[in-house]
């Protein structure tokens, strides 16, 4: 199981994105761990059956337990008594730092993954997870250290590819992002967030291209964002904008209209669409979507600006500050 413990945010032209890290689950036992135990258990023999490795054993079981239901605290207490109990257990100290990382105890959550990566090099798991917390803690170098160590450790693992793109990506290295995240979808292909992530990214390179003004090269990426999510308003509103530079405002329209039907209260794609009616001249209906960009965010001034300028145009009278 995987679960999505933390997000990162990406500013974009007045939106914020946020793509999922991928955090991998404390009550998974990854089959190297397995394999780990069981050659401790070779190692130790009788000694496995002391009260102090049995209870070890309990407590995993219990904190497994309580994670499932989203009790990390008490998980928390469960796996920290097992790695005391029995401080060889590479479960234990694993299971340990995602329950501290579930209460945002990032350090801690890192001291615990180190222990395991000490008693098992190749446990790509507390890679990735640190990876995460490193992330999370602003040390991006040694968060792609520990992702790209990940990927290459484990080179048909979703998750670590899915990480690595997505940090690649918040640190502008777009292409390799694509192709980490490119490389995620062809191993996980029913995996959305996989496809959100990708979505997220390609919408972000559409970004970059209308800040260039290469406004077919947005075109492309905002069309590939949604073909990876036909649910993100923030492409639409992109690819109306990058429209109505390449085949005028007529053509941009739908895409705004698209986007508010898919979030009536985005004031983006409401400004957007007033810019376009007013430059066809349809006064009214962009008094209209004036209106209803500012009745969802009041102080945008553009906003404020555009709906004196038309009611100037109209003849109606002065403005909303009014």
């Amino acid at each position: 199981m995987v679960l999505p413990l933390d997000r990162v945010k990406k500013s974009t032209n007045g939106r914020v994105i946020w793509i999922f890290l991928l955090v991998v689950g404390a009550f998974v036992t990854p089959a190297g761990v397995r394999a780990a135990d069981r050659r401790q258990q070779d190692r130790l023999g009788d000694a496995l059956r002391a009260p102090s490795i049995r209870a070890a054993e309990d407590a995993l079981r219990q904190g497994a337990a309580l994670a499932a239901e989203g009790r990390w605290a008490d998980a928390q207490k469960a796996f920290a008594r097992a790695a005391t109990w029995h401080p060889a257990s590479v479960k234990a100290h694993f299971n340990l730092g995602v329950s501290l990382a579930a209460l945002g105890r990032s350090e801690e959550a890192l001291q615990a993954y180190r222990e395991a990566i000490r008693l098992l090099p190749t446990l790509t798991e507390a890679f990735i997870n640190s990876g995460v917390e490193l992330f999370k803690t602003g040390r991006v170098a040694a968060a792609l250290e520990h992702l790209e160590r990940a990927a290459q450790m484990a080179p048909r693992s979703a998750v670590a590819h899915h990480n690595l793109g997505v940090v690649l990506g918040t640190i502008g290295r777009l292409d390799e992002a694509v192709a980490a995240l490119d490389r995620a979808a062809q191993l996980s292909p029913a995996d959305q967030s996989v496809r959100r992530a990708l979505a997220d990214l390609h919408f972000n390179i559409g970004v970059r291209y209308a800040r260039q003004q290469r406004w077919a090269r947005a075109m492309i990426s905002y069309e590939t964002a949604i073909t990876f999510n036909r649910q993100l308003a923030e492409a639409y509103n992109g690819a109306g904008l990058a429209l109505g530079q390449l085949r005028g405002e007529q053509a941009a329209l739908p895409m705004f209209e698209a986007a508010l039907r898919l979030r009536p209260t985005f004031a983006e794609a409401a400004y957007n669409q007033a810019r376009s009616l007013a430059a066809l001249g349809r006064y009214e209906e962009a008094i209209a979507a004036c209106h209803r960009t500012l009745a969802v965010k009041p102080t945008l001034r553009r906003a404020v600006q555009l709906l004196d300028a038309l009611r100037r145009s109209a003849g109606v009278g002065r403005s909303a500050g009014s």
